[in-house]
């Protein structure tokens, strides 16, 4: 095994000759780097975890005081990617990804495991458009007090804002409605016009006056944009269940409008 700066980390992919045409990413963390720690709490999150919708852990060794975490290589781009270069060449596909979205987030939401980090840009897609959840490094069990580390702000729930604490299964179905609309804006950037420190009372705002945080675009269909309302509440009690989402997304919809 090769070397790495201590400052930083890497990811390589490889094919294991054992396995044929089976790829891997490694993921190389020095022991002082600042997410050491978040490295090896990717490991233990991930080591039973068994979905289609998840990427899955291979392996992990430590050695010469640097960490490789070893997860099997998702041949095409990322979500946030996809959506933003390929525009509304496949809208009617969309619908199908944000599923699978869910029925990895139920999967999790059924082992009491919030992500944390649910975002456009830790979902991969392969080569099938089927997606896969990522980056577990700041995932934890639901009322864990462990350290979180850097939380992505205009990703979080209300809540969370407020108290880091918040983190729940419930937040992580604001997070999902989040990446709806990432999805349906083609990759823009949610809040990118209010500064973080901004961002809890915009919100505050928003429900004051009864009006979803974020615009949906006309292209949505109408079910992903029921359920993204939903997602998006104040209350956490409010936003439901990814059962519940799977079943409003599970279903044909009409073609959205085109985009204006």
């Amino acid at each position: 095994m090769t070397s790495v700066s201590p400052d930083k980390d890497e990811i390589i992919g490889f094919t294991i000759p054992a396995f044929m045409n089976f790829k891997v990413a490694v993921k190389k963390v020095s022991q002082t780097s600042r997410n050491f720690l978040t490295g090896f709490m990717e490991v233990a999150v991930m080591l039973n975890l068994r979905h289609q919708n998840l990427v899955r852990l291979c392996g992990w060794a430590f050695e010469n005081k640097i960490l490789y975490i070893i997860t099997e290589l998702v041949p095409g781009q990322t979500l946030r990617a996809y959506v933003t270069t390929e525009k509304t060449k496949h809208m009617l596909g969309l619908q199908k990804i944000v599923l699978g979205v869910a029925c990895g987030l139920e999967y999790l939401e059924e082992r009491k495991l919030v992500h944390r980090d649910l975002a456009a840009r830790n979902i991969f897609l392969d080569n099938n458009k089927e997606p896969r959840i990522g980056d577990f490094g700041l995932c934890r069990r639901e009322g864990s007090r462990y350290p979180c580390g850097e939380m992505a702000v205009k990703w979080s729930a209300p809540e969370v804002l407020e108290n880091k604490e918040n983190y729940s299964t419930k937040s992580d179905i604001w997070s999902y409605g989040i990446v709806l609309w990432e999805v349906y804006t083609f990759g823009h950037v949610p809040f990118f016009d209010i500064p973080n420190a901004n961002l809890s009372a915009a919100l505050k705002q928003a429900f004051d006056e009864d009006k979803c945080p974020l615009q949906f675009p006309e292209c949505t269909p109408k079910p992903v944009g029921e359920v993204a309302i939903l997602c998006l509440q104040k209350e956490p009690a409010d936003r439901p269940s990814c059962k519940k989402i799977i079943r409003k997304l599970d279903t044909p919809s009409l073609p959205p409008k085109s985009s204006p």
